[in-house]
């Protein structure tokens, strides 16, 4: 039970990916050794952030937490958006630092 549990809440949280892409599962994305740091993040992005970027039609993937530092992926709407340093420093980037006052920045970085 606790670990259907633990899987479920896994899944949720860190469903964070395209839903049609086939290939990617939790198990894929997120390796066991996550930092908590990256753990608290990607709530906070999957509740308070990415219900806005998705109104938007847009997409959010957190990639990394490293030195104080948090690396971002924005897709759909957002990847051609001419307001996309606007939504990273002005919504994004403040309401993270807000949140984790520890952090130096927001990266946002292209997936190829």
């Amino acid at each position: 039970m606790q670990s259907t549990q633990n899987q479920t809440i896994f899944n949720k949280l860190f469903n964070f990916r395209n839903h049609n892409n086939s290939e990617a599962t939790s198990e894929t994305l997120i390796s066991p050794e996550v930092s908590e740091d990256f753990k608290r993040i990607q709530v906070v992005i999957e509740e308070d952030v990415k219900p806005y970027i998705k109104s938007h039609g847009g997409k959010i993937t957190l990639l990394k937490v490293e030195d104080n530092r948090i690396h971002i992926h924005l897709d759909g709407a957002c990847k051609n958006c001419p307001a996309i340093q606007l939504t990273m420093k002005g919504f994004v980037e403040r309401l993270l630092k807000d949140k984790f006052p520890e952090i130096k920045e927001v990266i946002l970085e292209k997936i190829k």
